[in-house]
């Protein structure tokens, strides 16, 4: 024993380099520590993600039964609105093969056909009709093809309405083949469209487009957002403009 050592304390453990080694205790107690952490904050992340669920469902509800109600509305009116609206239809068409330049310049078509006013017109129709028909039966590509032929057309003869159709349209074949972008490109498109026209009654249906596609991309705060401008879109939803039945159908 050296001279000024006190007798009876231990002296710590050393590492070959001279410093305290750390115990298998204090190891031990610092991983159940960062277990706990983990937990707490998966735990949270957990509930966080239960409340938007819950929130989300809550306006999916909201939506569906404003739904039901409209679509019984619907019923109810189609007695005498159809007729109503296929003479509104005929007469848009009237005045804009008035306006347009063939009704001046016989000789001047439209497409690569080179296509009279009306037969366009029937073509966009047709184009549209089985680019739906497509995506009904899982085949988007061949629909995507149609309505982009639709759109050409469409834009060619500046019917705006005609455009936001084909848009609407494109956004379903997209999201058929899984493009969930050119999706959210093609819906917002149509928005826009309709800021132009100045008919926006049918853009609650949009919205809640938008919304559903966020939700497909687990970005739940986002869909929350569209979810609310629908439900407040569906609130001042009213009668649409002259024409737009012709196109939305």
């Amino acid at each position: 024993m050296h001279e000024g050592e006190v007798v009876g304390t231990p002296q710590p453990m050393l590492k070959p380099s001279g410093r305290p080694a750390v115990s298998v205790v204090t190891i031990l107690i610092l991983l159940q520590a960062f277990a706990i952490v983990g937990a707490f904050v998966g735990g949270w992340l957990a509930r966080q993600r239960r409340l938007e669920l819950e929130n989300t469902n809550r306006k999916l509800r909201h939506i569906n039964t404003e739904l039901r109600r409209r679509q019984t509305e619907d019923d109810d009116a189609d007695a005498w609105s159809g007729s109503l609206e296929a003479v509104q239809a005929s007469r848009t068409a009237m005045e804009s093969a008035l306006a347009g330049p063939s009704a001046a310049h016989p000789i001047e078509g439209y497409g690569s056909d080179n296509l009279s006013l009306a037969k366009a017109r029937r073509q966009i129709s047709g184009l549209l009709r089985d680019g739906k028909a497509s995506i009904r039966q899982g085949n988007g590509q061949h629909a995507l093809e149609l309505l982009r032929q639709a759109g050409q057309l469409s834009a060619e003869l500046g019917d705006k309405r005609a455009e936001r159709a084909v848009a609407r349209a494109t956004a379903n074949a997209y999201r058929e083949v899984g493009d969930l972008n050119m999706c959210l490109r093609s819906l917002d498109f149509s928005l826009g469209l309709s800021k132009e026209v100045g008919d926006t009654g049918r853009d609650s249906d949009v919205l809640g487009e938008i919304a559903d596609v966020y939700t497909e991309m687990g970005d739940l705060d986002k869909a929350g957002q569209f979810y609310d401008r629908c439900i407040k879109a569906m609130a001042g939803d009213g009668l649409s403009s002259e024409g737009t039945a012709s196109w939305e159908a």
